[in-house]
């Protein structure tokens, strides 16, 4: 659940600078990963193999979002120097 809030909070920010294809190009990475893992998983774990792709692909938008908005700042900081 902290993931999920921390990346909708992220992932404004993100559509309030009109990064919209950011966004857009992070959630279908984080959905072909929750795919790919559930059919990979399934067969070994079950059901329970598809929370665990669900909480896998929340902490991977989670890092790149962290990633992104990094860059972002390092990059703004240095234009105003």
């Amino acid at each position: 659940m902290l993931f999920r809030s921390v990346d909708a909070m992220m992932q404004s920010f993100f559509r309030g600078l009109g990064e919209f294809r950011t966004v857009m190009l992070v959630s279908l990475s984080q959905i072909a990963l929750r795919v790919v893992l559930s059919f990979w998983l399934v067969p070994r774990l079950g059901v329970p193999a598809i929370a665990h792709s669900t909480a896998a692909g929340w902490v991977m938008i989670f890092f790149v979002l962290t990633w992104l908005m990094r860059r972002y700042f390092k990059t703004t900081a240095s234009k105003r120097l």
